[in-house]
C-alpha cells in the first residue's frame, strides 16, 4: 500500500519510508491494463512499460488503483507519443457485444437493457441465484458468481476468468445460457450490458461492462475459496480469500501439521483443512482479516 503521484516529469510510488518506484515519463513506452494476481485474488492493474535509463532493456511495473481509468487517461495526455491502446480494446469489446452470430454489426434490442435502475433488486434472492447456479455449466456459473461478488466486469475480464478463446464464447454463455435459464428459474434475466453506468460505490463512470441486475450482495459459502500456503524462513503463512465474511464468523484451529478454517453463517457451515509443509507451534498463532483476506501466521517448531 502506498501513494501514487504524477508530476510533470515522473510517475512516483511512495510509501512512508521512502520512494519505491521512480519512473521518468520520458522513458515510458506503453501503459495498458492487465489482470494480475494480488495475494489470492486477480485484479485489473495498470501495467506500465518503461526503458531502463542505464540501457539494460525494458522493465514493467504494475499498480492497482481504484481510479484506473483516470490514471490511464492522464498518462496518455502527459507522455509524448503514448496512445491510449486500452481504449481500442474496449471499443473492440463494445463491437463484440453488438455482433450477431452471423458476424454483422447490429444494435442490441432495448429489451436487453433491463434492470439499470435495480427494477428486480427485491425479486432476486441468494437462494434464487443458488438455484440458478445449479442449472448452469461450470463456466457460466463462474461468470455469475464473479458478477455477484464484483458487481460488474468487462468482456475482457470475463474472458480471462474462464479462459475463453474469444469474446463471442463469453457472449454465448450469457445470452444463450445464463439469461435464458434465469428467465426460467427467476422470471427475469440477471445480467445486463451497459455502455456507461455510474457506480455509486466507487463514484466512477464504468464503461462497456456487464452488470448483475439489481443490487444482490451475497457470498456463496459452498464455493471453494482460494487458499495459499507460504513456507518462509521462520513461519508459515496461510492466506484465504473470504469476501463478505466477518471476523466473528471465522474460527481457526491449529495443530502441529495442519490448520482448520471454519466459517459459521446463518446460511450454513464451511470447513477447510489445510495441511502444512512443516510442523508449527499450535499455541503461537496470529490471525488478521482485511478486505476479505484472512492471513494466519504460524511459528515453525
Amino acid at each position: 500500500m502506498g501513494e501514487l503521484r504524477l508530476t510533470s516529469e515522473k510517475l512516483l510510488f511512495l510509501q512512508p519510508h521512502g520512494v519505491i518506484s521512480d519512473i521518468p515519463l520520458a522513458l515510458i513506452t506503453d501503459v495498458t491494463t492487465e489482470r494480475r494476481r494480488f495475494i489470492v485474488v486477480r485484479k485489473t492493474a495498470m501495467s506500465t512499460s518503461y526503458r531502463d535509463s542505464h540501457g539494460k532493456g525494458l522493465h514493467k511495473a504494475w499498480f492497482i488503483t481504484a481510479s484506473l481509468r483516470c490514471w490511464l487517461d492522464r498518462l496518455c495526455q502527459m507522455v509524448p507519443g503514448l496512445t491510449p491502446g486500452w481504449r481500442a480494446d474496449e471499443q473492440r469489446s463494445r463491437e463484440a457485444e453488438n455482433r450477431s452470430s452471423e458476424g454483422h454489426l447490429v444494435r442490441i434490442p432495448p429489451a436487453l437493457h433491463i434492470c439499470s435502475a435495480g427494477d428486480y433488486a427485491l425479486k432476486i434472492s441468494q437462494k434464487g441465484l443458488e438455484r440458478l447456479a445449479a442449472k448452469l455449466d461450470p463456466d457460466s456459473r463462474e461468470i455469475l458468481w464473479h458478477l455477484c461478488l464484483n458487481r460488474h466486469a468487462t468482456i475482457d475480464e470475463l474472458a480471462a476468468l474462464i479462459s475463453a478463446p474469444t469474446h463471442m464464447h463469453v457472449l454465448f454463455k450469457i445470452r444463450q445460457g445464463i439469461n435464458p435459464t434465469a428467465e426460467e428459474v427467476l422470471g427475469c434475466p440477471v445480467l445486463v450490458f451497459e455502455e456507461s453506468r455510474f457506480d455509486r460505490e466507487s463514484g466512477q463512470i464504468i464503461p462497456f461492462s456487464w452488470w448483475l441486475a439489481g443490487k444482490v450482495a451475497l457470498t456463496p459459502l459452498w464455493r471453494e475459496p482460494e487458499i495459499d500456503v507460504f513456507d518462509e524462513a521462520h513461519e508459515i503463512k496461510v492466506i484465504a480469500d473470504l469476501p463478505g465474511i466477518e471476523e466473528k464468523d471465522i474460527q481457526v484451529r491449529t495443530q502441529r501439521d495442519k490448520v482448520l478454517v471454519r466459517i459459521d453463517r446463518v446460511e450454513g457451515e464451511y470447513r477447510k483443512e489445510v495441511l502444512l509443509p512443516a510442523p508449527v507451534h499450535a499455541d503461537r498463532v496470529a490471525t488478521s482479516l482485511n478486505n476479505g483476506v484472512l492471513v494466519v501466521h504460524l511459528k515453525k517448531v
